[in-house]
C-alpha cells in the first residue's frame, strides 16, 4: 500500500481539529483517560 506523507499544514490542520475535539469534550464534561 502506498502511504502519503502529510505536508506540515495537513498535519497542523489535522491536529487542530483533534485539539478543538477534546475541547468540546471537556467543555461538556466529558473527560479522557488515555489518548495516543
Amino acid at each position: 500500500a502506498y502511504l502519503k506523507r502529510l505536508t506540515e499544514g495537513e498535519a497542523r490542520k489535522y491536529f487542530q481539529q483533534l485539539i478543538d475535539a477534546v475541547d468540546y469534550c471537556h467543555l461538556r464534561g466529558v473527560c479522557h483517560r488515555d489518548l495516543k
